[in-house]
């Protein structure tokens, strides 16, 4: 490989002087993309549809070259009791094992991604917590 000449696309130029760095001194390295980017799917769900439907947004994202995707779910106001009365224990604990979205899910993120069910037109109180939380 011949030296690079640090003209044009500034990302390609830095790219390029790594990989002779890595060549000239006869490193092995595993190139990764330097311009990731980041999406968080952010949802809530009581009955797992809407997290079946952040699973798939997650996944149809991660197919594109070089995107990261976490998925988060909205801190759950409603009693275990209320969610007993909704039968709604199960659904909602298949998905416990995922983190739960703060402030840092929002500003780490290129990209984000939403999944609320709607009450009559308007996103789940949850949902609405969350976001209000932000300031």
């Amino acid at each position: 490989m011949s030296e690079p000449k640090l003209e044009g696309d500034f990302t390609k130029a830095i790219f390029d002087v790594i990989l002779y760095c890595t060549q000239y001194n006869g490193y092995q390295l595993e190139v990764i993309a330097l311009n990731t980017t980041k999406i968080n799917v952010i949802f809530h769900s009581i009955h797992g549809h809407i997290y079946k439907l952040a699973l798939a947004e997650a996944e149809g994202a991660k197919s594109v070259e070089g995107v990261e995707v976490k998925i988060y779910r909205v801190p759950e106001t409603l009693s275990r009791e209320i969610l007993e009365k909704m039968k709604a224990v199960e659904s909602v604990e298949s998905f416990s094992y995922l983190p739960v979205a703060d402030l840092k899910t929002l500003s780490e993120a290129d990209g984000l991604i939403f999944g609320t069910p709607t009450r009559f037109g308007m996103m789940t109180s949850q949902m609405r917590n969350y976001l209000d939380s932000t300031g």
